[in-house]
């Protein structure tokens, strides 16, 4: 609601949760988003493979809905 009524010309978005949350809301409100990821979720050696795989799909599908700047070389 808050992107329909300021209608900013691009949404950045850090972290993998906000990124996914950004991408979609981004894409519905016709902005452009940039996502900088700091590590994305799927690298974490902290979670399951199970949850790494759906972390790199859900980015996967995701990725085609905004511009990735890269922080480090993991991202790239």
């Amino acid at each position: 609601r808050i992107l329909s009524t300021q209608r900013p010309s691009l949404v950045h978005a850090h972290s993998s949760k906000a990124g996914a949350h950004a991408r979609l809301v981004a894409r519905m409100a016709g902005v452009s988003c940039v996502y900088t990821p700091h590590s994305y979720a799927f690298l974490r050696d902290d979670v399951g493979p199970v949850s790494q795989s759906l972390f790199r799909l859900i980015e996967r599908v995701l990725a085609p809905l905004a511009t990735t700047a890269a922080c480090g070389q993991e991202e790239y």
